[in-house]
């Protein structure tokens, strides 16, 4: 196990993909054709791994802060992108001032580079009053998953206290009403909102928890069950992101029949649309496998992604959930459809975002799944688990 020094190195030394636009970053101002045939003009403010943010507003509008919502892009809706203005007196847009996209990772990407390089061609901080919260479980007893996110979740609150907050809590009710707290305090938007739980393979059906709340793709749907979490969707809107943090929390798979128990599909996805429509159509992320919690959890990397070493999950039954680790799904509440499944990862901030290659794309990670899978064994997993859900 790393050392807590070590840790620290991991967090603090390891550069990430996606970048901000903020006051180091060049504000200019762009001319933006969707894929649709349609034309866009505004301050750019934000480019991430796979999406920007602009500022619909007229410059003036810009510089005061006023609170236009931001226009949110995904790569695979862009045509071309053309800078029609920058606050930089350089000349280092001459010959490149449009980048044809054509709804391609790689040139959104260099395009990406090219306009992260100019930082001294510094705009004026663009504040769209959003903060990310990471929900997770008031511990009675101590969990090695949920106090290893929660310490590295503290620390990065040393440098993105501002944004960034943990929120542990034993009920829904518990939650929302220390996020509600702090966005009324703080007149904001909820940005980010990621659930940290464990799912529960026993029960034959994605979930995520609340303290001893179980919210399926049921549940989510019951007004009863969730009437505290909906006091939230006042706060989200489409430009919200919401993760849920558990295992097989996206899981789509049906599960084949075994003793006593019927086939049954897990219903991430339809716990997913649920999520979504509860809390201002945002977009949801779930993940088909498992989800990890190592070190470098907010670092921008493949932290969250993996297999688990022990015996108990080298199990056939677990054959599914291996066989998509690292595969997360997408749901857009404001376009109702899935994306293509994604790896995803958490920014320093709390922010979700996207890596550029899904992990098991990786080589290295597809042989050393393929070298576990030889080692599955029936009778490693206890399906008395299964009698006791």
């Amino acid at each position: 196990m790393k050392s807590l020094l070590s840790l620290l190195l991991t967090i603090l030394l390891e550069t990430g993909y996606a970048q901000s636009l903020s006051a180091e970053s060049p504000a200019c101002k762009i001319e933006l054709i969707t894929t649709s045939g349609n034309r866009f003009v505004g301050w750019l403010i934000e480019i991430e791994d796979s999406l920007i943010d602009a500022h619909p507003g007229k410059r003036q509008e810009f510089k005061e802060g006023k609170s236009h919502k931001p226009a949110r892009f995904y790569f695979n809706r862009i045509k071309s992108i053309k800078i029609l203005q920058t606050r930089s007196s350089r000349k280092d847009w001459e010959g490149t001032k449009k980048f044809v996209i054509n709804a391609d990772l790689k040139s959104f990407e260099e395009f990406r580079h090219r306009i992260t390089m100019f930082r001294s061609a510094a705009g004026i901080p663009y504040k769209c009053g959003r903060l990310n919260f990471i929900v997770s479980p008031r511990m009675k007893k101590i969990d090695p998953a949920f106090l290893s996110f929660q310490m590295q979740v503290r620390l990065m609150r040393i440098f993105h206290g501002k944004k960034l907050y943990l929120v542990t809590a034993a009920s829904s009710a518990d939650a929302v009403k220390k996020i509600k707290t702090i966005l009324e305090k703080e007149k904001a938007m909820i940005g980010n909102l990621w659930f940290d739980s464990h799912g529960k393979y026993a029960s034959r059906k994605s979930l995520f928890s609340i303290g001893k709340e179980d919210f399926t793709y049921a549940a989510i749907k019951d007004g009863m069950a969730t009437h505290h979490l909906k006091e939230l969707s006042a706060y989200c809107d489409t430009t919200t992101q919401v993760g849920i943090g558990s295992c097989y929390g996206g899981a789509t798979f049906t599960l084949p029949a075994i003793e006593d128990f019927p086939a049954q599909r897990m219903n991430g996805d339809s716990l997913m649309i649920g999520m979504s429509r509860l809390l201002g159509n945002a977009t949801v992320y779930a993940c088909e496998s498992f989800v990890m919690t190592g070190p470098g959890l907010l670092n921008v990397n493949y932290s969250l992604c993996g297999t688990p070493a022990r015996k108990k999950y080298k199990d056939p039954l677990y054959s599914p959930v291996w066989e998509r680790a690292g595969e997360w799904n997408r749901y857009s509440g404001k376009s109702g459809s899935f994306g293509t499944p994604v790896s995803v990862t958490l920014r320093h901030d709390g922010t979700i975002g996207v890596k550029d290659q899904r992990y098991l794309q990786i080589k290295k990670n597809k042989e050393k799944l393929n070298r576990n899978l030889k080692k599955f064994r029936s009778g490693n997993y206890n399906i008395a688990l299964l009698y006791r859900s």
